[in-house]
This record gives structure tokens, sequence and C-alpha cells, in this order.
């Protein structure tokens, strides 16, 4: 059973004062996964600069963060003038409880200087969680003066198959 359905990533417009080039290779586009979790990788090249690490952000709010410093060896051959785009990449995993079902947050790169670059914006729904028994169980509180025959009537009531008395 798919538990996070139809993932997208939208690349945000690319910033050239910030940012070389930048892809974000996981999830790939309508992935669905079996768990509530998801793994976001990618890669940031920064032009001044190395991206010291990449965010999850919702409503401004920080949700998750990953360190830049994966290796990146054809990143490297892509970008010779640029020393540090060997260790370019991120990765995470995203635990989608996080968010509320249907759900949108950017993914953005953090340089050292504070300065943010959005990277991209992820959407992507999960199945809600139920409890299995919420809609089976139906309380019922039985009470009475005592002495009044209310342990032979949990007694009879425990013998349903359908019943649960305590």
């Amino acid at each position: 059973m798919t538990s996070v359905a139809h993932l997208t990533v939208s690349l945000a417009t690319l910033d050239p004062q910030w940012v070389v080039d930048r892809a974000v290779r996981q999830p790939a586009a309508n992935q669905d996964s079996a768990t509530y979790a998801f793994k976001i990788a990618g890669w940031v090249v920064g032009r001044q600069a190395p991206a010291d690490r990449v965010e999850v952000v919702q409503d401004g709010r920080v949700i998750q963060t990953a360190k830049v410093d994966g290796k990146r060896p054809h990143i490297a051959e892509r970008f010779p003038e640029t020393s540090w785009a060997a260790a370019s990449g991120f990765i995470m995993m995203v635990d989608s409880l996080a968010f509320e079902p249907a759900f949108a947050f950017e993914l953005r790169a953090v340089f050292a200087d504070s300065v943010t670059v959005p990277l991209a914006v992820i959407r992507g729904q999960r199945r809600s969680l139920g409890s299995g028994d919420a809609q089976r169980l139906q309380p019922l509180i039985v009470t009475s003066l005592g002495r009044t025959g209310t342990t032979w009537m949990m007694r009879l009531l425990a013998e349903h198959p359908e019943i649960v008395a305590y």
C-alpha cells in the first residue's frame, strides 16, 4: 500500500548571483513511497562559495536540514572552475508525517553567510494515519448502585463475542 503518493518537484528559478547550477534527483517525478518517509537527494554548486546546508521549509519553519558535503565527482568535471563542486551533494530522508496529508514545501540552500536561495518546491500527498479499531469500538459505561446485579450483567455482556467487558 502506498503511504506517500505523487511526489513532484518543481525547480525554482535559478539565482545566478548565488548558484551556478543545481539538481534534485530524488524524488523522481510522480514517485510513490510505501512508507511515510521519502528520500530527497541532489546537488547544488554555489557561485562564490559552497552551500553549507539544504533545508526543508514549510510556512517559514525549518522542518529538516542536511549538510551539503556529498561526493559528486561528475559535477566537479562539469564545473572545473569551482573547486567545491566535488563535494556539492546532499541527501536526506524526510518524514511526511510532519506535514498535512496534502503538502508542499520549499527546498532551499543556505550559504555560510546565512543567505538562503530557493532550489525547488516539492509537493505530494500522504495517506492519513487511522486507527483500525476507532470505527469498531463504541464505548458504553454501565453504572448502578452497589449490590444491584451489575457484576452479573457484566458477565452476561462479556459472553457475547463482539463485546469487550471490563
